[in-house]
């Protein structure tokens, strides 16, 4: 089952580092690579269920998380 694109992190200021976003922003990066692992399979699993329209109406509010960036 998938809930959404949450994942609950542990010990997150050892696994995260602060730096400058593309638009020049500052923001906070995912350095560990299991979690960032984590994570694409969680959101992977997310896009193909609404691909696949399971729950549509669950996933609606989700669409910008999901969907590819450009």
């Amino acid at each position: 089952m998938i809930s959404g694109p949450w994942v609950h992190l542990s010990e997150a200021p050892a696994k995260m580092e602060d730096a400058e976003g593309e638009d020049g922003e500052a923001t906070t990066v995912l350095t560990d690579p299991m979690t960032r692992r984590l994570v694409d399979i969680q959101l992977t699993s997310l896009q193909q269920a609404v691909k696949e329209e399971a729950g549509r109406h669950a996933v609606v509010p989700l669409l910008p998380f999901i969907q590819p960036r450009r």
